[in-house]
């Protein structure tokens, strides 16, 4: 361990300075050329590492390209690494807010969700070619563009590549206090369409078909579908409808968030809305579901938890104390864990503000967590 320490203690300012410059890009979602520039950041760097570094661009036409990296191992078995590229920031956040440094904190849109996960991957890589060269296993790496839309695009890639691993280790943020992720809530969303028929408020009420009365009919019924015990909730978070206060209106609309804890509460939430939505209660009126189930949740199973004792192990040696923790946020990792592939997730440095103007990274952490998952790949490659 004290040599890995010694190596990225060497290398913190060209960490930062990596970081720096993937976080001076922006890469929201929807911006093709920032993420694909980001893209560029990270094939440049690992090619400079050497020629044991296979490369893959995936192409996209609806979001930046995917990227895939292979380093090949002596040893039998293959670990993903995952990491995204995309944030969910506007097109000109850098130049208000560029990367800075203040006190213990470093500053910038999208540092921690997930800039620093991206540079701990490639520092921790850095540091096996130095002290353990072929003596690990195959690691794997996926960057994806589209992980703040729910990896519409990436999903089949993720799920694709990982079934032949031995493990799934996701650099999402750690926790504030340190710990790593062993499940987090499943994530849908669902938009219910009403078509009714127009009319005119005062002369032909009875006419009419009130699309908006029939949508707060079923949307009543599916809040109620909230169950605190079981994990289960479900906001109604918009809602529009009508053109006038004299028209009866014909057509109005929702959309709805829901997180579920398994997948048997999901496939029952899913059920239950779709349910409610078929029902009429205003004759004329018809209704449309769109959406649903986006990822699966990562339930908290032994293969995840063993991961997790694993990094605990390692975290003591660095004078780390590691809890496992919950939370009610998606992320790639409900992909892999939900196809019964040990999946860990929270694995990157720490911080806060995330999705918010003062997203920070704690620059205390960078050293410590990239030592984590070097030392976390080697051990897993020994058993």
């Amino acid at each position: 361990m004290e040599e890995i320490l010694k190596i990225l203690e060497k290398e913190y300012h060209n960490y930062l300075d990596m970081l720096k410059s993937l976080v001076n890009v922006d890469s929201g979602s929807s911006n093709i050329l920032g993420v694909n520039k980001v893209l560029e950041i990270i094939q440049n760097k690992f090619k400079q590492l050497g020629g044991n570094y296979e490369i893959q661009i995936i192409p996209q036409k609806k979001c930046g390209n995917h990227i895939v990296i292979n380093r090949k191992g002596s040893i039998f078995g293959k670990i993903l690494l995952l990491g995204h590229m995309d944030t969910v920031f506007q097109d000109g956040t850098v130049q208000k807010r560029p990367f800075k440094i203040e006190g213990d904190k470093a500053f910038g849109p999208g540092i921690i969700d997930m800039k620093a996960g991206i540079t701990s991957i490639y520092f921790a890589l850095k540091v096996i070619d130095i002290l353990y060269k072929d003596d690990v296993k195959t690691i794997q790496m996926i960057f994806n563009s589209d992980e703040e839309i729910s990896s519409i695009y990436s999903r089949e890639l993720i799920e694709n590549l990982s079934k032949d691993c031995d493990c799934v280790l996701v650099l999402e943020a750690g926790r504030h206090n340190g710990d790593v992720v062993t499940s987090r809530k499943g994530t849908g969303k669902y938009k219910i369409r009403i078509k009714g028929k127009a009319s005119h408020a005062g002369g032909n009420l009875k006419k009419g078909a009130n699309s908006i009365i029939e949508l707060c009919h079923k949307l009543i019924q599916i809040s109620n579908l909230t169950d605190y015990e079981t994990g289960t909730t479900v906001n109604v978070g918009l809602i529009k409808g009508g053109s006038a206060s004299n028209t009866v209106p014909a057509y109005s609309d929702s959309v709805i968030d829901v997180r579920i804890c398994t997948l048997e509460e999901a496939q029952k939430i899913d059920e239950n809305i779709r349910k409610i939505a078929n029902e009429i209660y205003i004759k004329g009126t018809s209704t449309i579901v769109e959406g649903g189930i986006k990822r699966p949740p990562m339930e908290r199973k032994e293969e995840n938890v063993k991961l997790y004792e694993i990094a605990k192990r390692i975290g003591e040696e660095l004078g780390m104390s590691i809890g496992q923790a919950s939370t009610g946020g998606g992320s790639d990792a409900n992909f892999t864990s939900a196809l019964g592939i040990p999946t860990l997730d929270g694995l990157g440095p720490t911080g806060g503000g995330v999705h918010t103007e003062d997203e920070y990274i704690n620059l205390n952490s960078i050293v410590p967590r990239t030592a984590l998952l070097t030392k976390l790949i080697k051990v897993l490659s020994e058993n």
